[in-house]
């Protein structure tokens, strides 16, 4: 497998490698304790307390001090950025991002736009057909013309201005954004980022919108026609396509007979195009199927055992994913992945024939509730020299090395700690 994979290791020692974590996160601290283990056995601990003053560090396996870090030397080193800074900025940048619901009101006041001025709208019977799966359907398609787009486009532009859902998602996500920029060095100056207010943004966006919809008083319908086509299986659209001047720029077909459902979605020209197909089984919101994903002349084969629509909706990931490509044949990638903002559980395997060949698991626990806590032992300034050297003058080499020798871990890796001290 490895030289398969181009690796100089025959990895024929490694079945799991894990790491946990799990801390407390409140009032700009947190704690951390992480294990890391290889095939079950655990290799190494390490904790980790952060506030907005200094950074502890500890090694328990290793020794009993704690390496303290000064905020303001390691912010002087790194650029000014604060690791809690940036973690707290995280969380605002992430509240600031529109969720599902937001963004769908939003679209649909300009989908209603758009859909309440088209006047050309045929109705017909249809069938809707994907890997094998057909089934009958109402078909509606709307012809819009250079002239009824460009009255569309202005009675878009009309209604932006007096958009306050679309106000507050603008400012309050450029605020956020400019914010998170200049606390990770993004800024200075960078688009604008460091000076700019969201208000400033917006007020820019509304004036340029305005200047489009004075422009668009003077301008001639285009030439192109449009196509928009639904089709309905009772009140469920299970397929859409637009077509431009003949050229069919979007494909989307999903029908479904009973649990079974086809996919074949397709956007771009014949010539640079994204595909996404294949067939599989819906039951509630979870999707299990076998689909292949086509973009770039490359292939990539996606096996769903679990994949759980309305919980993502909710914030809650659970999936369970298998890839591979032509070029690898015997081998695939599996993913597990579940959990929320606050727990959350990610394995990856690598199979050869169906055969795990090793593991990589991550799990992490946040906790918001409860107060964080200084590491106990004493402090050795990680800027300072001489506390440097009597911390790694303290490393119990030769004790972690016995403890990695009950390990699987081979003896050439185990080896390189001999070069610590």
């Amino acid at each position: 497998v490895s030289s398969n994979l181009g690796l100089d290791d025959d990895l024929e020692w490694l079945d799991k490698l894990e790491l946990r974590y799990d801390g407390n996160m409140k009032s700009k601290a947190i704690d951390l304790n992480m294990t890391a283990s290889l095939n079950e056995d655990d290799l190494v601990e390490m904790n980790m307390y952060m506030d907005e003053d200094k950074i502890q560090f500890k090694m328990p396996d290793l020794s009993d001090y704690v390496l303290r870090y000064d905020v303001v030397d390691l912010e002087d080193m790194l650029g000014n950025t604060s690791f809690l800074d940036m973690t707290e900025m995280n969380s605002k940048f992430a509240d600031a991002i529109p969720d599902s619901k937001q963004l769908k009101k939003v679209t649909d006041k300009y989908i209603g736009i758009f859909v309440d001025n088209i006047n050309d709208v045929e109705r017909s019977s249809d069938e809707v057909s994907a890997e094998d799966i057909t089934v009958k359907a109402t078909k509606l398609t709307a012809t819009i013309t250079g002239e009824e787009l460009l009255d569309i486009q202005k009675r878009i532009l009309e209604q932006i201005p007096e958009d306050e859902e679309l106000k507050d998602i603008i400012i309050n996500g450029y605020d956020a954004y400019s914010e998170y920029a200049n606390v990770s060095n993004l800024g200075n100056g960078l688009y604008g980022v460091s000076s700019s207010t969201g208000e400033e943004v917006y007020d820019s966006f509304i004036e340029s919108v305005e200047e489009e919809l004075s422009d668009l008083e003077d301008s001639e319908a285009s030439d192109k026609t449009i196509e928009y086509s639904l089709w309905l299986s009772g009140k469920n659209v299970i397929a859409k396509e637009i077509v431009v001047d003949d050229e069919s720029v979007l494909d989307y077909r999903a029908p479904m007979k009973g649990s079974d459902i086809g996919v074949d979605f397709t956007m771009g020209s014949d010539y640079n195009f994204v595909r996404f197909s294949g067939s599989g089984q819906k039951k509630g919101s979870n999707i299990t199927g076998d689909f292949v994903l086509e973009a770039d002349g490359q292939e990539i084969n996606i096996t769903s055992n679990k994949f759980d629509l309305k919980g993502i909706e909710n914030g809650n990931v659970d999936m369970d994913l298998e890839f591979g490509m032509d070029s690898y044949e015997d081998y695939t990638v599996g993913m597990k992945l579940s959990g929320d903002d606050k727990k959350s559980v990610l394995s990856v395997e690598l199979l050869e024939d169906g055969d795990n060949l090793f593991t990589v698991n991550m799990t992490a626990n946040i906790d918001s509730g409860n107060v964080p806590k200084e590491l106990d032992g004493e402090e050795l300034d990680a800027n300072d020299d001489s506390d440097i050297e009597e911390y790694i003058s303290d490393l119990d080499i030769e004790g972690f090395k016995e403890s990695l020798e009950d390990t699987d871990l081979p003896d050439d890796y185990i080896s390189i700690l001999d070069n610590v001290q």
